[in-house]
């Protein structure tokens, strides 16, 4: 799995690339990142997490992670922040919560993470 994200402080973070190896696809290995990303930024109230996606993926993003075509306006309102953005691609947004998780910001920071990858994977 590889992965790059940016946080460009509260306002959003984005996450340009990511890709799985071939052979570790199908197996949750990006359902995991993106749980655990999520949970990060939720905690540190970030508000956003934008990404670039080519149109045969945007359906994969919008279905599977919950994100969604970011509107004009929505565009205008991140223009000056630097991001890396790919020719032919259309810009994802999720909106992240403070309670995303079902619980408020400053009990996921004092507990250990609730996650298991077993709950993820194909096994």
């Amino acid at each position: 799995m590889m992965n790059l994200h940016v946080i460009h402080g509260q306002k959003l973070a984005e996450m340009p690339l990511v890709a799985t190896i071939f052979k570790y696809r199908g197996q949750g290995m990006c359902r995991v990142l993106l749980h655990e990303l999520t949970r990060m930024l939720s905690k540190w109230q970030v508000q956003r997490l934008v990404l670039p996606s080519v149109s045969d993926q945007l359906e994969f993003w919008q279905c599977v992670f919950g994100f969604s075509k970011m509107s004009t306006v929505e565009k205008l309102e991140i223009l000056g922040f630097p991001l890396l953005v790919f020719r032919g691609t259309t810009i994802c947004q999720k909106i992240l919560s403070n309670t995303m998780f079902g619980m408020e910001i400053e009990e996921v920071s004092q507990e250990p993470s609730r996650f298991n990858p077993k709950d993820y994977l194909k096994i």
